[in-house]
């Protein structure tokens, strides 16, 4: 689980290699859609222009993705990260690595020649990146982790990825604001003039807010997420333990 949501930065790297070396009808189908900004009597023209390129955004998550492109961009992912990994530990150089039956009976492949496979059981490589499961991700916001007492006996049932039953912190000197970035009521995106009710407006900065007992951040508001499956009321009543 990534400690954070998925950047512009990260997809904008994503767009400049896939821009590369796929056809244009991939990269195009692949590029987020920036009217999601798009609202009647709202004034959002800069986002719907800048919000993905402008480099002040460039911590900030990305928005207007689909389920397919996320799953593509984790396909993505999985390719670029393990052929790095392996290419750090030579598997990429069968004349390197001397693995006579990985460079083939000439004993000369090259990635010229296609894609090769790298053994998982090589212990070099990563399994491949997905978006988690609605269980997962519930599991991993929850972060029970931080109400444990001895042994597996649990305290509380958390509401939010934070202790408590409201929104705002209780101690220190951070007393008194949101512990998370979300909308607080019907049109209701600022609070009173001159003070934001959480500190943005739109989704914010990934490392805004403090993170859950898993050290993941805005596990609650900031921006929907995508997961693996889809949600059902009997979902829980349904998958295999």
């Amino acid at each position: 689980m990534d400690e954070t949501e998925v950047s512009n930065i990260n997809w904008l790297e994503y767009e400049f290699y896939i821009k590369q070396d796929s056809d244009e009808y991939f990269w195009r189908n692949n590029l987020p859609d920036t009217t999601v900004w798009t609202r009647d009597l709202a004034f959002n023209d800069p986002y719907v222009d800048h919000y993905y390129r402008y480099p002040g955004f460039r911590y900030f998550p990305v928005v207007g993705v689909n389920w397919l492109q996320a799953v593509n961009y984790c396909k993505w992912r999985t390719e670029v990260v393990n052929n790095k990994l392996a290419s750090d530990a030579g598997l990429l150089d069968p004349l390197a690595s001397g693995d006579a039956e990985f460079a083939g009976a000439e004993g000369g492949a090259s990635l010229s020649q296609g894609p090769q496979r790298i053994p998982l059981e090589s212990g070099v490589v990563l399994p491949n990146y997905r978006l988690p499961t609605e269980a997962e991700w519930e599991y991993a916001a929850q972060a029970l982790i931080g109400v444990q007492w001895l042994d597996e006996n649990q305290t509380h049932r958390r509401l939010y990825p934070w202790d408590g039953h409201a929104l705002r912190n209780p101690y220190g000197k951070s007393m008194g604001y949101f512990l998370a970035n979300f909308k607080r009521g019907r049109g209701d995106y600022a609070g009173i003039a001159g003070k934001l009710n959480d500190g943005a407006m739109i989704p914010t900065y990934v490392y805004d807010y403090p993170p859950n007992d898993f050290g993941l951040y805005n596990m609650a508001g900031n921006v929907n997420e995508w997961v693996q499956d889809v949600y059902r009321p009997l979902t829980f009543q349904d998958v295999q333990d």
